[in-house]
This record gives structure tokens, sequence and C-alpha cells, in this order.
């Protein structure tokens, strides 16, 4: 199964609407596959899951999306499977920085997406993600309490079937 994040770094503002806050949309959808998981299912990370980012700051922060992932899953019910094969679902994600021009100037922007894969067929079951303003003088302890939010919301919507 594989996870895809595009995180972003500092106040996120998530794309597409399932869940809404005043500085987060976030957006999700099912697959078509219907090896949904249930609870007590197994996740590892996608073989394929070096969590990619496109900027040199957004890698600092990929261990801690990965292990923010990794704690939301297992609070929803799911077990970590340690093995490289054999996982009920694999998870995989990714990060991406850009600069977009507005009214007011640019404004950096960045984007967290999880995919979930089926370990049976090998297809998508879920993808969340969001997208918003990234602030890369934030201090630490706020970007990992904004990157927690963001990606607790994402997990809201992959609960067990």
């Amino acid at each position: 199964m594989q996870i895809r994040w595009l995180a972003l770094s500092a106040p996120i503002l998530v794309a597409g609407g399932c869940v809404t806050t005043p500085t987060t949309r976030i957006h999700s959808y099912w697959g078509a596959t219907t090896n949904r998981p249930s609870q007590g299912a197994t996740f590892a990370w996608s073989l394929a899951a070096n969590p990619q980012s496109e900027s040199g700051e957004s890698h600092a922060l990929l261990p801690m999306i990965r292990e923010q992932i990794e704690a939301g899953l297992v609070h929803s019910g799911y077990r970590k499977y340690e093995g490289k094969t054999g996982a009920d679902f694999y998870v995989s994600s990714f990060f991406t920085q850009r600069i977009q021009p507005s009214d007011y100037g640019p404004i950096d922007s960045g984007s967290l997406v999880i995919d979930v894969v089926s370990g049976v067929d090998g297809q998508r079951i879920w993808r969340g993600w969001a997208e918003g303003p990234v602030n890369p003088s934030l201090a630490p302890d706020a970007r990992r309490k904004r990157i927690d939010n963001a990606v607790t919301q994402l997990l809201n919507q992959f609960k067990p079937a």
C-alpha cells in the first residue's frame, strides 16, 4: 500500500474540503478497491515510500510527518507491521513546497499527501492531502503542532471499516 503526503511546514490550509477550520481544509477520497482495512489491520511503509520533498528545508520535516502518521494509524486501531511484505495495507507520503503569486506578494505554500494502498491487490484504498501557506520562520514547536493537526485531521477521514 502506498501513502503520499504533501505537507506544510507552517500554517496549513488544506484544499479540498471534507473538513475545514479557519486555517485548514482537508481533502480525501476512497479508491475503488473493496479491500478497505478493518480494525486491527496491519500497515507498513511502502517499499517505495521513501518520503520525498522538493525543498531542502522540508526534508527535516519528513521524519516528523512519518512519526505522526504512524501514531495516528495506531491510534485509529491499526497495527504497525515490521516485515517487508505481508501487511494488510501500505502507506507512503510526500511534501512539496512552492512560491505562488498573490495580490499581497509571493506566498510560500506547501502540500502534504498520504496514499494508502491495499496489500492484497495493490489498488489505492484512500488518499488524503492538505495544502496551504507555509511560514519558513515558524518556530519548530509551532511547526510540529501544525503538522500534527493536519495529519490528525487527514487521518480522521481514514477510519477502519
